[in-house]
């Protein structure tokens, strides 16, 4: 079987020509930048405060011997406080956690009370000295 020779007519698109070599950006006059000189920048005079304390308050403070032991004494009852504050809070948690065991179990018995009251466990109607 033959392919059968189809003539196309050809087409021919030619660029218009563009001549570049003539484009010029216009010219910017660009002002110098100002001149700076640092060395005769003055800084300001700054007086540093004097950091500790003066020979007259230094006079007036116990012996260092004396502020260590005091400063070690409060250390101490700072940890003895802070263990009791923990030992504390540990009985308070496993308090709580009773509670919370003991208020499953109340509920556990009201809802087993409630199963023949009018409304069952959902409304469990029931009158006002019933205590529960």
């Amino acid at each position: 079987m033959q392919i059968p020779d189809v003539k196309l007519p050809s087409f021919s698109f030619e660029a218009p020509k563009v001549d570049t070599s003539k484009f010029s950006a216009p010219k910017f006059d660009v002002p110098a930048a100002p001149k700076f000189d640092a060395s005769k920048l003055d800084a300001p005079k700054v007086s540093v405060p004097k950091i500790g304390l003066s020979d007259d308050e230094l006079a007036k403070l116990p012996p260092q011997e004396v502020r260590d032991e005091k400063a070690a004494k409060e250390a101490t009852k700072y940890k003895d406080l802070k263990a009791k504050a923990k030992d504390l809070e540990a009985k308070a948690k496993a308090a709580k956690d009773e509670a919370r065991a003991a208020k499953k179990i109340a509920k556990e018995a009201k809802d087993d009370a409630c199963v023949t009251r009018f409304g069952g466990k959902v409304l469990c109607i029931r009158p006002l000295d019933s205590g529960y």
